[in-house]
């Protein structure tokens, strides 16, 4: 399937795969998509963006893989949705308050600019104590969860057979 969250008109998220994959358009400040790149970014439009915003979710279903690679890749030509950036006054939102040398604030870039994704890499970092509590509560606080661990996350729904 091609998944797609646009905000205000401006693709955030194009993407295809099963519905593991495609749930990360539902994500809002109440749930994270686990082990998706685009999750950490989808989280930060929600928290900082304007109460304005608008977003539309789309879901296509292809027949095949194949057809659905297609699809994204003309999607993306056309209306974009494969950039991990965010506009200036979001990125400004989530660092707004932090000591721009301190750690926190490293970590944060660091998550941001993952190859894999932002979340699993901060919970994975706090697991071997790189991320000490008093810094943990900070970026929690900055990514509005109570606690990076036990972040609610979206269960993918298994199919019957």
């Amino acid at each position: 399937m091609l998944y797609v969250l646009v905000r205000n008109d401006h693709a955030i998220v194009t993407g295809h795969g099963k519905f593991n994959r495609a749930q990360v358009i539902f994500d809002d400040k109440n749930h994270v998509t686990k082990n998706h790149i685009k999750a950490i970014y989808v989280r930060l439009y929600h928290l900082f963006g304007q109460s304005t915003d608008r977003y539309e979710r789309y879901v296509i279903v292809f027949p095949s893989k194949p057809e659905a690679v297609a699809a994204e890749s003309a999607m993306h030509k056309i209306i974009g949705g494969n950039k991990l950036s965010l506009p200036v006054s979001i990125t400004e939102a989530l660092f707004r308050g932090l000591d721009p040398k301190g750690r926190p604030m490293l970590f944060l870039k660091i998550a941001l600019a993952s190859a894999y994704d932002g979340f699993s890499d901060l919970r994975g970092w706090q697991k071997l104590g790189l991320i000490e509590a008093s810094e943990s509560a900070i970026i929690a606080e900055k990514l509005g969860l109570a606690d990076l661990l036990t972040m609610p996350t979206h269960q993918a729904k298994k199919s019957a057979k």
